[in-house]
């Protein structure tokens, strides 16, 4: 994946840095963050043992799994915890990370089966039966000079 240090911008699900890439095997573009993940732990998960909330359940099953004489305050929080956390979880803990501000494609558009194509990587295709429009490659460069027009038109 080829970085262009100038299309950055930050999640606004979770505030990473995030810069625009070129993914040539799935031939589209992507947001990453400074790993070079395209998806992330949710942000009110990331303060649970490093980041790693299935690690912060086990320790709760842990402490309920031990046999007490009654409940006390304190396993009634863990046992909370752990339904709460057991819930989010299973509902999912990762995103995929997007944009706060995603730059919009100003240049020329090209049409194909009565519908505006896809820029790619690779160049221009049909939204519809796929085909490429053009032998033209947009380099990384210019596809940048477009996108910082656009963010200066909107920060001006």
């Amino acid at each position: 994946m080829q970085i262009d240090e100038r299309l950055t911008d930050v999640c606004w699900l979770c505030g990473d840095a995030l810069h625009l890439v070129a993914d040539q095997a799935t031939d589209e573009y992507t947001w990453v963050d400074e790993r070079g993940g395209a998806y992330a732990l949710d942000s009110d998960l990331r303060h649970l043992c490093g980041g790693n909330p299935y690690a912060r359940l086990k320790q709760l099953a842990d402490a309920v799994a031990v046999p007490r004489r009654g409940v006390t305050a304190r396993s009634a929080r863990d046992i909370k915890e752990y339904a709460a956390l057991q819930v989010r979880v299973e509902a999912g803990t990762f995103h995929r990370h997007s944009p706060r501000n995603p730059p919009i494609y100003i240049g020329p558009r090209i049409r194909h089966c009565n519908s505006a194509g896809w820029l790619r990587p690779s160049g221009w295709r049909c939204r519809v039966c796929h085909v490429h429009l053009t032998n033209h490659q947009l380099d990384q460069s210019a596809l940048s000079r477009l996108f910082a027009k656009q963010q200066a038109r909107l920060a001006g």
